[in-house]
């Protein structure tokens, strides 16, 4: 699924920009309380953030993987496979 891409680039877009551009998204001297916990605890958040994208990027990873896999009936039996080996 390309949900789970697109929340990723949101979340290490969000992760980012709390790590290193801090002082432009949120004012040192803001009034809200909200945003001065989010301004003491960008490190954290951030981080929680770029976890959650990884996270995010390899459950769609692991989406696209597993909807290619080849069925039982596509792979050649055992003697199929063996046979030109057991020639050499």
């Amino acid at each position: 699924m390309h949900y789970y891409t697109t929340i990723a680039i949101v979340l290490a877009a969000l992760g980012f920009a709390l790590l290193f551009l801090l002082d432009t998204l949120i004012s040192p001297d803001t009034q809200q309380e909200m945003l001065q916990t989010v301004r003491k605890q960008n490190m954290l958040i951030g981080g929680a953030a770029l976890a959650g994208a990884y996270y995010m990027y390899t459950l769609g990873e692991g989406q696209t993987k597993t909807s290619y896999m080849s069925t039982p009936s596509d792979l050649p039996s055992y003697d199929d496979a063996t046979s030109d080996v057991l020639k050499l």
